[in-house]
C-alpha cells in the first residue's frame, strides 16, 4: 500500500510538472500587447530603414534608394522606394534595379476596391496588376511593387 501511495504521488508530480511546461508554454506562444490587439508590427530584418509617409511606415534594406520627389537619380542601387509618386524614369534612366515600392495618393477608392486582407492592423485591397507588379490599396495610398524584394518590403507596412 504504500507503494502504491508513492505511486500515486509520483504520476501526480509528473501531471503537475507536465501543466506546469503546458501553461509556461502557451503564455510565451501567446499574443500580447498591441499583437492581441490586431496591431501586428513586422519583424524589420537589420540592416532595413524605416521611413514615414502620410501616417503610415515602411522598411527597406538600408541600400536602397528612396527617392521623395527630387530630381535625384538612382546609380547602380538593388531597389527603388518611392515616397509620393511612382516613376524615377520621368527623372533619370535606369540603372539595373531590379526592385521598386512606390507608395503614391489617391484621389478615388477604385470602384472594386474591397478589403481583401488584414496586415499589421490594416485594411488592404489586393488590385488587379500586370505581370511581376503588385497592387495594393491602403486608406487613400496605393502601393505599388515590382521585382523579388518588392513584397518583403510592402509586407512592412504599418501605422
Amino acid at each position: 500500500m504504500l507503494q502504491s501511495n508513492r505511486r500515486e504521488r509520483a504520476a501526480k508530480i509528473r501531471r503537475a510538472r507536465f501543466l506546469v511546461v503546458l501553461v509556461a508554454a502557451a503564455v510565451w506562444w501567446l499574443p500580447t500587447g498591441a499583437a492581441a490587439a490586431g496591431t501586428h508590427h513586422p519583424v524589420v530584418p537589420r540592416g532595413w530603414k524605416t521611413y514615414r509617409f502620410d501616417g503610415l511606415h515602411i522598411s527597406a534594406p538600408g541600400n536602397w534608394f528612396v527617392q521623395d520627389q527630387s530630381d535625384s537619380c538612382p546609380v547602380t542601387r538593388p531597389g527603388i522606394l518611392e515616397l509620393g509618386f511612382a516613376g524615377p524614369s520621368r527623372f533619370c534612366p535606369w540603372y539595373g534595379i531590379t526592385n521598386i515600392v512606390s507608395i503614391i495618393p489617391t484621389s478615388e477608392p477604385h470602384p472594386t476596391a474591397q478589403p481583401t486582407m488584414r496586415l499589421n492592423g490594416l485594411s488592404v485591397s489586393v488590385m488587379p496588376s500586370g505581370s511581376g507588379t503588385v497592387k495594393w490599396l491602403v486608406g487613400g495610398l496605393q502601393i505599388n511593387g515590382y521585382g523579388p524584394q518588392a513584397p518583403s518590403v510592402m509586407h512592412t507596412i504599418r501605422a
